[in-house]
């Protein structure tokens, strides 16, 4: 059976478990970034999700819309950070990608970016511009991380 993406229509529990179950999730994934994006920030989001033939959830993709006179239109998961993109086993990942790549060329947006901690199972460009930088907290001693 293959599998296809759509709109995600559940819950944001539903949403947040299937998450929190998944290797490579961070916080970003979760649900309550949405509220955060369109309330606050204005921007339409379009999140995505695979189910099983059972209608369990078996991936999910959360992506924004941003328009910017100094950027342009494009969507990615997650703006403004650095995770957030598809999780879910390969085929679902491939469908989430296959949708978001569909939506992209439909609505004409300049730039279509997936934020992944790894690599994923797509055939799509693959960019290294960003980093991701851990610093381990010293204890009880700003003053000693400031420094560094």
């Amino acid at each position: 059976m293959s599998l296809a993406a759509s709109e995600y229509a559940g819950t944001a529990g539903e949403w947040d478990d299937f998450v929190r179950r998944q290797t490579g999730w961070t916080h970003f994934h979760l649900y309550g970034w949405r509220t955060i994006y369109e309330r606050v920030a204005g921007h339409e989001c379009r999140y995505l999700a695979v189910r099983d033939a059972a209608g369990a959830l078996v991936g999910v993709l959360p992506l924004v819309r941003v328009r910017s006179v100094l950027f342009g239109h494009y969507l990615v998961s997650q703006p403004f950070v650095n995770y957030g993109g598809p999780l879910g086993g390969d085929a679902a990942i491939r469908a989430l990608a296959a949708a978001a790549v569909e939506l992209a060329r439909t609505d004409g947006v300049k730039l279509l970016e997936l934020r992944s901690r790894g690599p994923l199972p797509i055939d799509l460009p693959v960019s290294h511009r960003k980093i991701t930088v851990v610093l381990d907290l010293p204890a009880g001693n700003p003053e000693a991380l400031l420094k560094k």
